[in-house]
């Protein structure tokens, strides 16, 4: 059953225990509060399980480990499955989403009904004046890549465009279409 009005963050984490600290804070700071998260792990051999009980976070927290890594697909389809909500939002736990980050995904989901998957401006965590991408584009010869790579991030990226696809390291997509 899902709930209409419930978004499910869906995390995929391997090794992520330096990452945990920042990445929940920058969750739990979201000013779009109603989500659960499902995270998958995929057979960390640090302390990121152990880590979760003292990360500062009041959602709904559903874990999933596996004992070796089934590939970042695999996870975020087991992810699915637990999630509950209408929307799920893709996240990788190095990526730390800026406050509004949720809400302004569903106000994009609510004032383009026709569309049902979206994708997020990406900044690089290590030189944030430079874009990791704005969704992926695709070349009728084959050839695939990230829009906005290693552009400035004052230059790039402000504007909603159609993409050929989003990067699921940070995106919605509904549940009926995933």
């Amino acid at each position: 059953m899902t709930h209409a009005h419930l978004i499910s963050v869906i995390i995929v984490t391997q090794n992520s225990l330096l990452h945990l600290p920042r990445f929940f804070k920058t969750l739990s700071e979201q000013s779009r509060q109603s989500f659960e998260v499902a995270l998958v792990d995929n057979g960390s051999t640090d302390q990121t399980i152990s880590s979760l009980k003292m990360q500062p976070f009041t959602h709904r927290l559903t874990v999933h480990q596996f004992s070796s890594n089934l590939g970042f697909a695999t996870a975020n389809n087991i992810g699915a499955r637990m999630a509950k909500g209408k929307w799920l939002a893709l996240l990788n736990a190095d990526a730390f989403p800026e406050p509004d980050w949720l809400e302004k995904l569903v106000q994009a989901a609510e004032e383009n009904p026709e569309y049902s998957f979206f994708s997020s401006r990406q900044i690089q965590a290590n030189n944030p004046k430079l874009m990791d991408g704005a969704g992926d584009a695709y070349h009728i010869s084959g050839l695939a890549w990230r829009n906005g790579y290693n552009h400035k991030v004052s230059d790039y990226g402000h504007e909603q465009k159609e993409v050929f696809s989003a990067c699921a390291a940070a995106a919605l997509i509904s549940r009926d279409l995933f």
